[in-house]
């Protein structure tokens, strides 16, 4: 995994954010952590992430939710997509 999905899976929203100030790709592709078969973006990493908050009630109040919520709304900003939405000329 490259830089930017690290931080994103970590909900490092600063990180994230020096990194695509660098210039890291907001739709860098990548294999799914122990899926080799299964592509992802890290938009798809935060949907997943915030799924996982979404169907297991104890996880709500974990001080990291927020965190990824802005991590979403960073990604989008710099105009992150899910990977099923990659035109073929992004991959």
């Amino acid at each position: 995994m490259w830089p930017l999905p690290w931080n994103v899976y970590g909900g490092k929203v600063e990180n994230a954010r020096a990194l695509l100030q660098g210039g890291a790709n907001v739709n860098v592709v990548f294999h799914k952590m122990g899926d080799k078969e299964t592509m992802v973006t890290v938009l798809d990493v935060v949907y997943y992430v915030l799924d996982q908050y979404d169907h297991d009630e104890s996880l709500r109040s974990n001080p990291q939710l927020q965190k990824h919520y802005e991590m979403k709304d960073l990604l989008l900003e710099y105009g992150a997509k899910q990977y099923k939405d990659l035109e073929e000329t992004e991959l």
